[in-house]
C-alpha cells in the first residue's frame, strides 16, 4: 500500500484534497448564490405571480372563474399587486443573503489551506521534513 507521502501515493492524496476543496467551495457558493424566486398573491390567492431573481415575471396564474366575474380594472390591479408582492419577496430574499466578500474570503482561505497542505505533502514526498 502506497504511503500518501510517497511519490506513488501523492497523486491519490492530492486528488482527495482537491475533491475536498471543490466540495467546500461548492457548498459555500451554493449557499451564497442560490437562485431566488419571489412569489406574490392577490385577490385572496386567485392571482399568483412568480418573479425570478432578475425581476422578470416567470409565472402568472389567474383563476379563470374569478377573472370571468370581475371587471378589467379589478383584474389589472390584482395582477399588479401580485407581481409587486413577488418583486418585494425577491428583494427580501436577496437582502437576507450573506455579503459576497465574506464568501470570497472563505473560498480563498479554503484554497490557501488546500494548496499549503499539497505543498507540505509534496515536500515530505520528495524527502524534505518541513513546509516549503
Amino acid at each position: 500500500m502506497a504511503d500518501s507521502y510517497s511519490i506513488n501515493g501523492m497523486a491519490n492524496h492530492m486528488d482527495a484534497l482537491l475533491t475536498e476543496m471543490r466540495t467546500t467551495l461548492g457548498q459555500t457558493t451554493d449557499e451564497a448564490f442560490r437562485p431566488t424566486a419571489g412569489r406574490g398573491l392577490a385577490a385572496h390567492g386567485r392571482v399568483r405571480a412568480v418573479v425570478g431573481d432578475r425581476g422578470y415575471l416567470t409565472d402568472l396564474v389567474i383563476d379563470r372563474d374569478w377573472a370571468a366575474g370581475v371587471d378589467n380594472q379589478t383584474l389589472v390591479r390584482a395582477v399588479k399587486e401580485a407581481v409587486c408582492k413577488a418583486v418585494d419577496n425577491v428583494h427580501e430574499q436577496i437582502q437576507g443573503l450573506p455579503p459576497i466578500a465574506d464568501q470570497l474570503d472563505e473560498m480563498v482561505d479554503a484554497l490557501d489551506q488546500t494548496l499549503n497542505q499539497i505543498s507540505n505533502d509534496l515536500s515530505r514526498a520528495v524527502g524534505g521534513t518541513g513546509p516549503l
